[in-house]
Parts: structure tokens; sequence; C-alpha cells
């Protein structure tokens, strides 16, 4: 009874905030471009999601009554469940996580949203879970021990739970609250306390039972519900609750390597006085590294690449000379040089002999010099005469050396015969580098091995006394030759993601089949569920031979008619498997693997999805839920930690109740955590998880970001802001696109996601798109169901606020692309990186509406605070970023690596060519003749860019000419995209696999966007446009300014070449641009 009597005070406090959030006046709301659905529909598929055995309690408790808002549906049900899943109810109701699925099922079209009926949105549905930012100056705070007073302030509010309300006051208003607690004197005891964690404030952690969150509100309800059904299902397939910690907190999935058995006794090319410098770096693995290459400063040999040389291949001799100049510092990596050679023929023989005789006579590093001397001159006779050998040109056959030399050269002869190895080939710790040209891959396959090395570490899967080449062969899949046994990607997987419980239950049981078994690898460990479907099984998988080579598994064969068989829905399993012929664990294939694919796949689910697993024992259902589980959890990019221990004062722990649990350790001065902040009091004020929240303030070194220089105003339980703020800014997640229409705001619509195999063409609704080589593919749609062509599912739902993953099947149908006189129109895309440039992205569109005979069409990311502008077509974009690439740190990086990473994904096929223009641009020149420019084979045109003020300017370094085989260096502000070879040539899929590599393994970079284009000119052509195309004072010659087409706003004297003052600029752009 006390704690229904909690529970009902608690929902009243709610009510009343609520209603005191909008009594001054009509609040500023953001409204859904789609209609509307009722609060009941939404109930029931939470209890669907998370609870179905209620329902028919649920219909009785509700009747046919009208329920006006969520508080009225959390009322009626208060004492009827649990108060953690009344609370996680009250939030998902308030948040209307289940709005989408329900206006796509049952779209209530006649309900009017507001009270006014005269609205234009009265049939629109009110949104939730977004933050209004209105910008208010910081006053001049000493940072000085701040942190320690603030914390001081904060420790000294009272319990946990006015602690973390008063976390939240001070950060969404620090203009009020700082200059209050700069007086305050600091608690040094609260210092002393945090020093002792060594917490790293700029490593933010926050899981939910383990599972890693952002600050995205739908995130955290999604994740809350997520590990609420998982708990629930693992509890109903009678998991033993000893194991939970294992299955929760290892990684869902993890990259997947193989392991080729690397060559013995190779010669080792290294820095001259590595062999010391490892010592003095010492055994103990440096897992707080802040970069690659300190981790990799070890005394024990982490990364062992293996560089085999082909005499004809044009990547040998810039191989050889990248990793000469490498080794004359101290690289935490040495480098073993294999010569490829055909024996057959006099001639390589005879090359062969002499780089092994000088090996023996001269030392390493000056045979590799004569290497690539001789493959850079031709003439191997006359480079080897210049190094003065112990055995002369012609007489290296003689019967001695011969003897001597072949001793040496017949290992690695039957050695690349074993595995294939006849051309120029790249090994970094058994992996092979596939990339073409793989020569410009070594570094990044150094760093992806570190990063490797490192993850493992943090896992604890290595220790300083692992002996880290056996660890590397026992995490590979074993593989014998260079080819490539058997591709993975997205398309091949199953996911469980965003069903209810009762389908996933059909669906694990359905797949665990009551007959017996077509083999049985006997193992002591959890055996891999492997099913042919309506297939013959190959003879050789039946055999002790084959189940002796892999990990061990489980072989069923299936007929698709037996899922009619005692199934409610047998529909729903034959959608989940498509058209497979081969499922392993949660891989899917659509055809009849062979003994060494099914090896393949076998040791990949192994070693990608089975941590922490195999020391436990499972039942077929149990193994198969956890597989799809972590499977779909991978999927989306959802990685999972280990639980943090930490015992200190200094954690603010509310003791709440709950199966799930909110660990959060984050720099409360960073931007992330005004939302964070939010949420955790949303999830304490509902009592749905026990929250554990350590504010790890920087230890030294304090700084205020400019998010600070603001007042934030979240809407999460609210309808909208009391006051419209002119200026204010909407926060939200960032697969939203949202524009000011009048006193509201609008989510024009949401980017959601699919995958669909061999299809080059498709038409959701009126939008057509062209998915990417893996199958990938978005769509810019509001909430509702869409009519599809060119896949055999009819429709696609837009039915979540967050992307979930769906995966169609084509049906091969020729979808009629009609150009629509595009050629009539100039598709502009560009990006406005923050309000403070607002002005110039005005002065770019008045420019360039100015200087353009053709009709223009504007693509914008970030759009204007005041809406759409009136006189020009204008789409607006949402901040997404597709869930298989590493996050932009900031949005400034998500501006730069956009306009490369997702052109391809934006613009439908029609769309022929595409000028991405950055903000700071203005235009001289008609920028229509563009259209004229004859690309040939180029994807893209670039405007060349030189230094003239220095030509030490960081592009023209040896490492950055390197990257680019020594080719111009182009600018970025401007770009003409010819679409259709950018597609041809896979362009965009070679940008967003070098970006994510980038990020994901900390290799150091410039800039995101021009570096990175820059290094693809050996894979994708480039066009280089006269520097003069996009003129920047900071580097270009002074002599092009007159003739320039676009001058580029990179610094203040570029506004005096327009030949007005700035003032004058901003003036002209706002009486032309009207909103």
């Amino acid at each position: 009874m006390l704690c229904e009597m909690k529970n009902i005070m608690i929902l009243v406090f709610l009510i009343f905030f609520t209603a005191s959030k909008t009594e001054n006046g009509v609040p500023m709301m953001l409204l859904g471009n789609w209609s509307d659905s009722s609060i009941v529909d939404e109930t029931y598929l939470f209890f669907i999601f998370t609870y179905p055995e209620f329902i028919p309690k649920l219909r009785q408790i509700l009747g046919s009554e009208t329920y006006p808002d969520y508080n009225s549906i959390t009322n009626k049900l208060n004492g009827h469940i649990p108060m953690h899943l009344l609370g996680l109810l009250h939030l998902s109701l308030a948040l209307r996580y289940f709005h989408p699925k329900a206006a796509t099922i049952n779209p209530m079209n006649d309900r009017n949203s507001m009270n006014d009926r005269n609205s234009p949105f009265n049939k629109r549905p009110i949104i939730r879970g977004w933050a209004a930012v209105n910008e208010e100056k910081l006053p001049q705070i000493n940072t000085h021990d701040f942190q320690w007073k603030l914390l001081t302030h904060i420790y000294g509010s009272g319990n946990s739970t006015n602690k973390l309300r008063e976390l939240s006051h001070v950060f969404h208003n620090p203009r009020h609250f700082f200059p209050e607690i700069e007086k305050i004197s600091a608690n040094f005891a609260i210092r002393d306390e945090f020093l002792k964690m060594k917490f790293q404030s700029d490593k933010p952690i926050s899981t939910i039972n383990s599972r890693c969150v952002s600050n995205d509100p739908f995130e955290i309800i999604d994740a809350l519900l997520g590990e609420y059904q998982t708990l629930d299902i693992l509890n109903r397939l009678k998991i033993n609750n000893t194991v939970f910690s294992d299955i929760l907190t290892g990684k869902p999935e993890h990259e997947v390597f193989e392991y080729l058995p690397p060559l013995d006794k190779v010669p080792v090319l290294e820095y001259h006085d590595l062999p010391s410098i490892r010592k003095k770096w010492g055994s103990e693995l440096k897992i707080n590294s802040s970069d690659i290459l300190s981790f990799l400063r070890n005394e024990k040999v982490m990364i062992k690449p293996q560089i085999f040389i082909s005499l004809h291949s044009p990547q040998s001799a810039a191989i050889l000379d990248d990793v000469l100049q490498t080794c004359k510092h101290d690289f935490p990596s040495s480098f073993e040089i294999v010569l490829i050679a055909d024996w057959q023929n006099i001639t390589e023989r005879q090359i062969a002999y002499s780089y092994f005789s000088s090996l023996m006579h001269i030392g390493k590093r000056a045979s590799v010099e004569y290497l690539l001397d001789g493959l850079l001159h031709g003439n191997f006779e006359k480079c080897y005469k210049k190094t003065r050998p112990v055995v002369k040109w012609d007489q290296l056959f003689s019967e001695i050396n011969n003897a001597t030399i072949f001793k040496f050269l017949n290992p690695q002869i039957e050695y690349m015969n074993k595995h294939n190895i006849k051309d120029f080939t790249i090994v970094v710790n058994g992996q092979i580098i596939r990339d073409f040209p793989s020569f410009t891959e070594w570094k990044n396959a150094i760093f992806q091995q570190g990063n490797r090395l490192l993850e493992y570490a943090k896992r604890q899967m290595i220790t300083n006394q692992t002996d880290i080449q056996n660890f590397l062969k026992s995490q590979g899949i074993p593989i014998n030759s260079v080819e490539k046994i058997l591709d993975i990607d997205f398309n091949n997987r199953l996911s469980i993601d965003g069903l209810s419980i009762k389908s996933i239950l059909n669906i694990v049981q359905s797949l665990t089949p009551k007959i017996k078994p077509a083999f049985i690898s006997l193992k002591n460990s959890p055996s891999i569920p492997v099913y042919y479907i309506d297939s013959k099984i190959p003879k050789q998988i039946l055999s002790n031979k084959f189940a002796n080579s892999v990990p061990s598994f489980i072989l069923y064969e299936l007929k698709k008619e037996a899922f009619y068989e005692n199934n409610e829905d047998p529909q729903e399993i034959l959608k989940f498997i498509r058209n497979s012929k081969t499922i392993v664990g949660p891989l899917i294939f659509n055809k009849i693997l062979n003994p060494a694919e099914l090896k393949y796949a076998i040791f990949y689910v192994k070693l990608a999805f089975m941590e922490k697993l195999e020391n436990h024992q499972f039942t077929q259902e149990q193994l198969l839920y956890i597989l799809l589980w972590r499977s779909s959890l991978g999927l989306r990019g959802i990685d999972r930690k280990m639980n943090l221990q930490v015992n200190s004062s200094a954690m603010i722990h509310t003791n709440i109740l709950s199966p799930l649990t909110w660990t959060c350790v984050m720099n409360p001065f960073s931007s992330e955590f005004r939302m964070t902040i939010e949420m955790i009091n949303q999830v304490t004020n509902f009592l749905i998880a026990d929250v554990k929240l350590v504010p790890a303030v920087p230890i030294s070194n304090l700084f205020f970001g400019d998010h600070l220089n603001s007042v934030y105003i979240p809407v999460i339980i609210t309808n909208g802001i009391s006051n419209d703020i002119p200026s204010c800014t909407i926060e939200c997640p960032n697969n939203w696109a949202t524009v000011r229409v009048g006193h509201n705001h609008i989510l024009s619509h949401i980017v959601s996601y699919g995958f669909v195999q061999e299809s080059k063409i498709i038409q959701i609704g009126d939008q057509i798109r062209a998915p990417l080589k893996n199958g990938y593919f978005i769509t810019l749609l509001p909430v509702g169901k869409y009519k599809t062509k060119g896949l055999t599912e009819k429709y696609f739902h837009v039915d979540s606020f967050i992307p979930h993953p769906k995966f169609f099947t084509s049906n091969k149908d020729i979808i009629d692309i009609k150009n629509n006189n595009e050629n009539d129109v100039i598709n502009v895309l560009s990006i406005i990186t923050d309000i403070s440039q607002e002005d110039n992205s005005r002065i770019m569109l008045h420019s360039l509406l100015a200087n353009c005979s053709k009709k223009v069409r504007f693509w914008c990311f970030n759009g204007y605070r005041n809406g759409f502008p009136k006189n020009i077509e204008t789409i607006y974009l949402s901040a997404f970023w597709p869930h298989f690439l590493s996050k932009p740190k900031n949005y400034l990086e998500f501006s730069k690596a956009a306009k490369f990473a997702l052109i391809d994904l934006i613009f439908p096929p029609h769309i022929e060519n595409v000028l991405f223009v950055d903000q700071g641009i203005i235009f001289r020149k008609d920028v229509s003749i563009f259209q004229k420019l004859d690309m040939e084979d180029a994807s893209v045109a670039l405007p060349l860019m030189t230094s003239s003020t220095s030509k030490a300017f960081y592009f023209n370094s040896y490492d950055y000419e390197t990257s680019r085989f020594k080719r111009p260096f182009h600018g970025t502000s401007l770009a003409w995209f010819n679409m259709k070879t950018w597609r041809e040539t896979n362009s965009g899929d070679l940008y967003r696999n070098l970006y994510s590599k980038t990020l994901k393994y900390q290799i150091g970079y410039n800039s995101i966007d021009d570096d990175l284009i820059n290094q693809l000119q050996l894979k994708t052509q480039l066009l280089t446009l006269p520097e003069e195309t996009s003129f920047c004072v900071t580097n270009s010659n002074m002599e092009l300014a007159e003739k320039a087409f676009a001058i580029a706003l990179c610094s203040t004297d570029s506004y005096k070449l327009s030949g007005k003052e700035y003032t004058e600029l901003v003036n002209a752009a706002n009486e032309n641009i009207k909103y």
C-alpha cells in the first residue's frame, strides 16, 4: 500500500509539473507530419512488447473509455503491475515511443491533436523527446577549482534524488547557477575522492544493464524496453541467472579476422635500435593509451606484417619506399619482406638470388634499398653492382652460392605455392589485405590490428603474459589461401530487433525442431545450430574429419513446409529466414554452403558472437536466442561493457528496486550530459531503474564548451516550451528532419533504413532508391505505410522514431526512372554547421541564386531557424549517420564527412549531378556552367589547392604526398558530383570504408573531407578544376583573385574581395531571401 501511495504521489507531481509548463500561453510544439494515433493503441503495443500475458486483463481495466492523455492511462493501471513496469509504461507513453507503429497500424485521421481546430496542424501528433536550446551568454567565470565548487554544491543538496535534480537544474541553466556556485568554498575532500577513482572525463560510460547508450532519449527508452524484454526472455527460456552476467556483458559482435599462418624465418626490416627500445617500453599493456601507437609500444612484438613483393606490380616500389621511410623512426612494428619470382624464368630467378645474397652479406636495409632501386630503374644487374656485392652477378648460380641461397628460398617457394600467393600481397597478423590497391592500406591494417588488441586487452581477453601470436591464431578464422572463401555482409544477418516476445519465441522454437539432427559434433562447448533448408547436405560435412576441423555444431535438415505444422504464424518464420538455403547461427545464405564455406561460417559465428559463452551449457533454444539477440545488437552497432565496479561515496546511487540498472560516468560539463541527466531524472522519478551516477569532472584543465552559453529546455513529459523563443534551435535525434513553420516546428521526415539483396533500383512510396553494394538504403519519409516496387514485400513501414533494420528481397521488377526535366535544375547540397554560420549560409544562397541561370533545388542539413526560404525549393535533411560507420566526433566533423559519405544515399538515381557548396562561399559567375563540364570518367570534380604562403603546408608533407601517390591536392569547399560514375565506381563505399578505418583505428588526419578524398585518387578518378574555382585568401595566389569563380570565406579579408562589407552582404541576403 505504501508503495502504491508513493507511486500515486509521483504521478500527481508529474501532472502538476506538466500543467505548469503550459499555463503561460500556447506552448511552442514539435508536430509530426502525419496522422495521430490513439494513446490506447500505444498502450497495447507496449504490453505486446513487454508483458503479453497482461493484455486480457488490460482490456478489462481500460474497457471502452476515452483516455485524453498518458497520465489517465497510467493512473488507471496503478496497482495492477509492478512499479518499475508502470514507470516504464509512463515514460514510453510520454515519449510516445510506440506512436509511429500505432499510427502505421491504425492512424487516427480525424483526431484533433491541438485545441485550436482552425490550426492547419490540428490532426498532427505532438512529438516529445527533444530540447529547445536558447543562446544566453555565460558570464565570465573563474574556472580555477570550479569543478570542486560545483560538486560541493551538488553533494550538499540532500539525498540522491535531490542531487540528480540539482545537476539537471544547474546544467540546464548555467547562466543562472554558475555565478552563485563560483562563490562557494570547495570541499577538497571531494577532490581527493575523485583523484582516487581515476576516471577519465573524456571517456564517458553510460550503460543500461551493460548496454551502451547515448544521450538520445529514444535510444535510452529503446534500451530500457529492450533490456527489460531480454531479461524476460532469458527467464522464460529458463536460463540459469548465474549465467546472466556473462551473457549481458559479452560483446554482442566482435570484428572477425582471418588467420593465414605466417612464413617463418623471414628477414626483418625495422628501426635500427628497435629491439633495445622495446625493452624500455616494457611488457605492461597500456590499456588507457590515448592512441593506438602508444598501446603498441610494448616489449612484445604485437604486429607482424609480411609483405610479398612482386617484380611485376607497380605497388611494390611504392610500399618499399614507404616502409624504408617509416623504419627511420621508432615505429612500433617490424616488416618482413618476401620476394615473389617466377623460378622458371632465369632473369627473375637471378634477381631473387641477388636479393638473398644481399641479405646475407650487406644487411637488410641495404638489401631492401637495392630491391627498390631495381624496381624503380629496371636494370637490376646495374643496381646490384652498385651495392659492391660479395657474390658477383654472373656467379649467383654457382654451386656453392646456389646451395646456400636455395636453403632459404625453398621454404618460401613451398609456402607461396601452398597458399596461392602469386602476386603482390600484404598479410598483417594473419589477415590478408584485399583492398586494391593494397599498398596504401598497410598502415591502416597495422592500426586496425592495434585497435583489435587494445579491445581484447580492455575486455581482459589478453594480459601481459599472453603469447600474442598464439592468441591471434586462436582468434582468427583459419585459412590456407589468399583467395576469399565466403563473403559475409549485412544481408547475411538475421535480426529479432524490435520484435515482440511472442514473435521471438515463435522464431526460436520453430528453428529448434523436434526432429533428429542430421549430425552432432560432440565437444564440450555450446553447439552452433546449422540448418540446410530444402536442400541436400554435402556428404563431406557429415563426417568426423570435418567435425574435428571446426567448432562444435549441430546440423539439421529442414523443410519449409514443416513450418506450417504446429505453428500459429508460419509466414512470420518464412519472412524471417527469407530465401535462405543455409543458416548458421544468426547468419543466412541464399546458397548451399560447401564444406570450406560452412567451416568459415561456423568459425565466424564463434568468433563474432560467442564471447563468454563457451564455458556454459545451453539448450538449443537458449543458444539460438542468445546468438540472434547478439547479432541484432551488433547489426545496429550497439556495444556492451563489463559491469563497472565503483565503491565510493562520490557515486550518486538511488537504490531503486528494479531489474534494470543505469550506470553512468560522465563529465557534467560535456554537451551530452544535459539530456542524459534529464533522462536520468525521469527514470528515477518513475522508479524505472536503479541509477548509479558519477559526475566525472575534469581533474584539471576545466573548459567551458560553447554549449554552456545557452539555456537548455528539455521536452520529455510536456507538450512543448511555454514561450516562443525566436532564436532557439531544436536538439533532437539525428535521424529527424525538423523545420520551423509559424509558431511551431514540424518533424517533416524520419530517416529509416533497410537492406535488400541483389537490387539496383527500388521504390518506396514516391522515393526511388539505389541500394549500396551491401544492400543498404535509406528513406526520407514521414511515419506511415508505403507501397513498394522492386521488392517482394508489398509495403515499407516507417514505424519507429529511431532506425531499426528491415530486410527485403528483390523481385527483379523493372522500375521506370523518369528524369522529369532534371537538366533544367541544379541540385545543390549544403550544410549549416551551427547557428553562428547562418548568415554565411544566407550569403552563399543569395549569391548562388543571383549567379545561376537554372532553377535551384536546395538540399540542406541543419536548416534555418526561421524556416524554409520562400523563393527556392528546399529539402531539409537530418544529421543521420549510418549505424555501421564510426560516429563523427562532433557536428563539424559530420559536416565535413557527410558530403562524401551520404550523397549516394540521399539522392535518387535519376539525379545525374549534384553540386556541394560549403556554407562559406560567395559565387561570382554562373553556377549552371557546371552542367557543361565534361567529366569523362571522373566521379567528382574538385578545385586544385596549393599553398602560396608556405610550401611546408600540411598537404605537402611526405606522408600526405605519399598517401595520394604524389597526385594534386584538392579542396572540397566546392564539389561537382557525377552521380552515375560515383555509384558505378563504388566511390561512396570507398570513402565510407576509409572514413570508418580512420576514426575507428584513431589514424591521424588534418581535415576529414580534404584528406580522405585525396587519398582515394588511386581508386576513384577526380577531375581537377582550376584553383580559382574556389579562391581562398589563406593559401591561394592573390593573382588569381580577379578571375575567381567563387570566393571561399576562409578569413575576414575574403569578404572584401566581393566588393562589399560583411554587413552589406548579410543585409542583401536577408532582403532577398524571405521565410
